[in-house]
């Protein structure tokens, strides 16, 4: 089991038909993990922002980290 911390930037498209988010995890030896989510549901940036956000707290845990530094570009 690793335990390490992480960055997470979270990124939502700013056009109306983009119901989606871009979610990057970087480690500090710089390892980055990217992934990407589809909602099948209307919404806001804000919301889809939000959502992307806890994906990628989700990710972190599954991963084990014990420290993560969030980022949004809103």
């Amino acid at each position: 089991m690793c335990y390490f911390p992480l960055e997470n930037y979270v990124d939502a498209p700013s056009n109306i038909s983009g119901n989606g988010a871009g979610i990057v995890l970087i480690s500090p030896e710089e390892h980055v993990l990217e992934y990407s989510v589809h909602f099948e549901f209307p919404t806001t940036k804000n919301v889809v922002e939000y959502k992307a956000f806890l994906v990628g707290l989700c990710l972190a845990k599954a991963l084990n980290a014990y420290l993560l530094q969030a980022h949004s570009y809103s």
